[in-house]
């Protein structure tokens, strides 16, 4: 871009010529000015659009991100909650493996004295 503008604004420099007494016909100038006018609208053009699209690229990188690192955090709570409903579960289990334990043992001790009786 940098090197379009420059390319650009010496070529409008040498229009300044144009409007010196080297030309001698009004009317030539007058056409000389606007095709003067059309280059600079070209340049001013190309810059806007050129800025409007980088700002609008750097947004949408920024949205991303944000996207992203929204649905990163959301994954990662997920698996905690997760982690702990499995934490949970496991200690379910074992506490009623011990319950489950004990319970057959009373029974077999049971069993023993009805058996010794």
């Amino acid at each position: 871009m940098q090197k379009m503008n420059d390319i650009v604004v010496l070529f409008m420099s040498e229009f300044m010529f144009c409007y010196t007494d080297l030309t001698r016909s009004e009317e030539d100038k007058y056409l000389i000015g606007w095709v003067y006018l059309g280059i600079f609208g070209y340049l001013v053009g190309s810059n806007i659009i050129v800025t409007v699209f980088l700002a609008l690229r750097d947004v949408f990188k920024a949205l991303k991100r944000e996207i992203f690192i929204c649905r990163r955090d959301r994954i990662m709570k997920q698996n905690e909650e997760w982690k702990q409903k499995r934490d949970i579960a496991e200690r379910r289990s074992k506490a009623e493996s011990k319950l489950l334990k004990r319970v057959v043992n009373r029974i077999r001790l049971n069993d023993a004295r009805l058996d010794e009786e």
